[in-house]
C-alpha cells in the first residue's frame, strides 16, 4: 500500500513558538489533464481517473493523484496552456498519431483550500517577486521537483534543485515544509490570457519521479503538503486539499463534437487581421471542393448521429485543430489554419472571451444534476470577502502603505500601488507576527527560483519550458504588483 501521507512536524522548523497560523485561502484553479475523474459514490466525491476506470486503485490513491506534486493554473489561465502548448500538432497532426499533445482530453476544475507553513512564510515574506501567501512557483515533473534551464535549443534539467530541498530541509537547507508556490503569467505574446496564475504543489517525495523511486519508503521519510481526504490545512500536519467541482471534455468545449462529418478539411486562414477577433463561434470555416475527402472512406470509426465523435476521428478525417504557420512568434501568431473556437489566438480580448465561454459552457453543465457537478461561482468580489484580508496572511501586504488586494479566481493577493476600492490596508488593531524562519547550514548564495526558468502548468506530469528571460521582459514587479 502507497504510503500518502504523514503529518509534517511544521512547528518544530519554526522558531517562534506562537500560535499564530495562515488563514485558509480557498482558491479555484483548474488542470488540464489525460484522464477524466471518476466519481466516487461511497464518498460522494470526485478523484482522479488516472489510468483509466479500470485501473486497480483505491480511492485514497485516486484522491492524492490529482494533487501528487503537479502544478495547476487558475481558471483564467486554463486554457493558455492547452493553446500555447497542446493544439498545435503540426501541418500534418496525423503523423504524431492524431492525439493533442500529452493526450489531453479534460479540462478539470478544483477548489483549493491553502494553508502554508509559518517557516515557509517567513523564508520568502520578503521576496518581491512571489506572491504574498506562497512560496515560488517550481516546476514537477513526472512527480517530481525539477529546475529547467533553457539556453537557445538546448536544455538542462536539474532534479531536486534548492527550493525543492527546502520542502524537507535537505542538504543543509532550511525545512520550510510542503509550501504551495504560485507566479504570475498574466501575458504571453503566443497566448496572452489575463490573470494568469501558475500553482504547484509538492507532495511525499517530491524529490522522485512517479516512475523512479517515488516507493512507499521515500513518501514516509519525505511527506508531503496533501491532506487527507476530509480534512482542512492547517500548516502543520497538512498545507492543501481540494475538491474537484467537475470537469469539461475539451473536444465539446471547442466544438469538436458538434460539428458534421463532411469529410473536409479547415481551410487555413488569417486570423489575427480578421473582423471576428474576440468572437467564439461554434463551427469551422468551410473548404474547397479540391480540399474534400469521401466520408464513406472513414464510415467505419464514425458515430451514426452524423458528428465527430472526438479529436481522434475528426483529425483522422484530415482535419486540423489548430495550426500556425508563423516562423517567427515573438509578436504573436498571425498566420493560422484552425477551427473558429481558436479565431486570434494571440488577442488577449478573444482569449478573454475563450475563457468565459469556458466558464459559462460548464457551470450551463453543471445544472443537470445527473452530472454531480459543481459550478465555479461567478462573483469574485464575494469570493474575496469570503477568504482572509491579505494583511493577516502576509507580511508584504501588512507593510504596504496602499495594502494589498485579493482577486481573480486564483484568489492571490497583489500589493496595490495606488489607493483603490478593492485595496484593503491593516487595521490599528491587528498586529503582525514575527516568524522566524527555519535554521540551515548551507550558503545563502543559491539564487531565488524566480530569477529562474519557469515552466507552464501541464497534463499528468509533463511541462512546458518557459524561458525566465520571457518573465523578466515583462517585468516581474509589476506583474505582482495589481494595476
Amino acid at each position: 500500500m502507497m504510503v500518502l501521507w504523514t503529518p509534517w512536524n511544521a512547528a518544530a522548523a519554526v522558531a517562534d513558538a506562537s500560535e499564530w497560523h495562515m488563514r485558509p485561502v480557498t482558491s479555484y484553479q483548474a488542470r488540464v489533464d489525460a484522464f477524466v475523474p471518476i466519481w466516487d459514490e461511497e464518498h460522494e466525491a470526485w478523484v482522479s481517473g488516472l489510468d483509466g476506470p479500470d485501473a486497480e486503485l483505491t480511492f485514497e490513491e485516486r484522491y492524492a493523484a490529482t494533487l501528487d506534486s503537479v502544478t495547476t493554473s487558475s481558471v483564467e489561465g486554463a486554457l493558455m496552456y492547452l493553446q500555447r502548448d497542446c493544439i498545435d500538432r503540426g501541418e500534418a497532426p496525423m503523423d504524431v498519431g492524431c492525439k493533442r499533445k500529452n493526450d489531453v482530453k479534460t479540462i478539470v476544475f478544483l477548489e483549493v483550500t491553502i494553508v502554508n507553513p509559518n517557516a515557509a512564510l517567513a523564508e520568502y515574506q520578503s521576496n518581491r517577486y512571489t506572491y504574498p501567501e506562497f512560496c515560488p512557483f517550481m516546476e514537477m515533473r513526472g512527480g517530481q521537483c525539477v529546475q529547467t534551464n533553457v539556453t537557445g535549443w538546448n536544455e538542462t534539467v536539474t532534479p531536486n534543485p534548492t527550493e525543492c530541498k527546502q520542502f524537507n530541509g535537505l542538504d543543509g537547507q532550511p525545512d520550510i515544509g510542503p509550501c504551495v508556490g504560485a507566479h504570475a503569467f498574466p501575458t504571453d505574446n503566443i497566448a496572452p490570457y489575463p490573470d494568469t496564475v501558475w500553482f504547484s504543489y509538492p507532495n511525499s517525495c517530491v524529490m522522485k519521479s512517479w516512475k523512479e523511486g517515488k516507493n512507499a519508503k521515500c513518501r514516509e521519510e519525505y511527506p508531503g503538503g496533501l491532506c487527507p481526504f476530509g480534512t482542512k490545512p492547517d500548516g502543520v500536519t497538512c498545507s492543501f486539499s481540494y475538491k474537484i467541482l467537475g470537469y469539461l471534455l475539451i473536444d465539446d468545449l471547442v466544438g469538436i463534437t458538434s460539428m458534421e462529418i463532411t469529410g473536409s478539411e479547415i481551410e487555413a486562414s488569417t486570423l489575427e487581421g480578421s473582423s471576428k477577433e474576440g468572437e467564439i463561434e461554434s463551427e469551422t470555416t468551410e473548404s474547397t471542393e479540391e480540399e474534400t475527402t469521401s466520408a464513406s472512406e472513414e464510415s467505419s470509426r464514425r458515430l451514426s448521429d452524423g458528428y465527430y465523435a472526438d479529436y481522434e476521428e475528426f483529425c483522422m478525417d484530415n482535419n486540423t485543430e489548430f495550426h500556425s504557420f508563423d516562423t517567427d512568434k515573438t509578436l504573436g501568431l498571425s498566420n493560422v489554419k484552425a477551427i473558429s473556437f481558436w479565431n486570434a489566438p494571440s488577442n488577449s480580448d478573444a482569449n478573454k472571451n475563450r475563457t468565459a465561454f469556458m466558464i459559462e459552457m460548464y457551470n450551463n453543465q453543471t445544472k443537470n444534476e445527473k452530472s454531480k457537478m459543481a459550478p465555479l461561482p461567478l462573483d469574485l468580489n464575494a469570493l474575496a470577502k469570503n477568504n482572509p484580508p491579505c494583511y493577516e496572511n502576509a507580511k508584504a501586504c501588512y507593510d504596504a502603505h496602499y495594502g494589498c488586494e485579493r482577486h481573480s479566481y486564483a484568489q492571490v493577493c497583489s500589493v496595490c500601488r495606488a489607493m483603490k476600492e478593492k485595496c484593503q490596508v491593516k487595521t490599528p488593531a491587528y498586529t503582525f507576527p514575527t516568524l522566524a524562519k527555519a535554521p540551515r547550514s548551507a550558503s545563502d548564495a543559491s539564487s531565488s527560483s524566480s530569477e529562474k526558468s519557469v515552466t507552464s502548468p501541464s497534463s499528468h506530469g509533463h511541462q512546458t519550458l518557459l524561458n525566465s528571460s520571457m518573465i523578466l521582459g515583462i517585468g516581474l514587479l509589476g506583474v505582482m504588483m495589481h494595476f
